[in-house]
């Protein structure tokens, strides 16, 4: 509540000092980041699964700005994409095994035009040993970040004033899992 208060009176403040709206709608928690716009929404493939269904998650950046701009293509949990899950019972839900972070070539980013937009699908619930062990029954809530870090770490591949600076949230989600009615004979 705190964050999204502050969030709140940086957005007025930047607001007054541009004479313009910064974001959009659709994401009224992103981060405005030196005149570059960018919308991010995290959402549930469905907004319902059954205990032991993959928890499948539609990442998406859309570019609001005039300019091009250097995005991740694939937008994997755990290296640009950051996930709070909460569960049926309001606690954190911890992520089990392993977030792999691999060194990444050129071609696993893009520049994103003006007005467009790239989407990935990630499953977030345990495969292979690692995600979210997501085993209970009931309503859970994701927030996302997607953020690709320092500038820096990206100069050999982009123009610096394409690379977008700071974090972007996605609006809040949730899903709900369901115990599968068992068959009739």
């Amino acid at each position: 509540m705190r964050t999204r208060l502050r969030f709140g009176l940086v957005l007025v403040c930047v607001c007054f000092a541009c004479g313009a709206l910064v974001g959009s709608d659709e994401n009224k928690s992103a981060k405005p980041t030196a005149g570059l716009d960018l919308s991010f929404t995290a959402k549930p493939a469905k907004i319902a699964f059954a205990v032991g269904e993959d928890i499948v998650f539609r990442f998406r950046i859309k570019n609001l700005s005039s300019t091009r701009m250097f995005v991740s293509r694939y937008m994997p949990v755990g290296d640009f994409v950051a996930l709070k899950l909460l569960g049926p019972d309001g606690k954190q839900v911890t992520w089990q095994g392993k977030i792999r972070s691999v060194e990444y070539n050129k071609d696993a980013f893009l520049m994103l035009e003006p007005g467009k937009e790239v989407s990935a699908n990630h499953t977030i619930s345990t495969t292979k040993g690692e995600g979210f062990v997501i085993d209970k029954p009931g309503r859970y809530t994701v927030q996302a970040e997607y953020s690709l870090g320092p500038p820096e770490y990206f100069g050999s591949l982009a123009p610096k004033e394409s690379i977008p600076r700071g974090t972007f949230n996605s609006p809040e989600s949730h899903f709900t899992v369901t115990v599968p009615k068992e068959a009739k004979p």
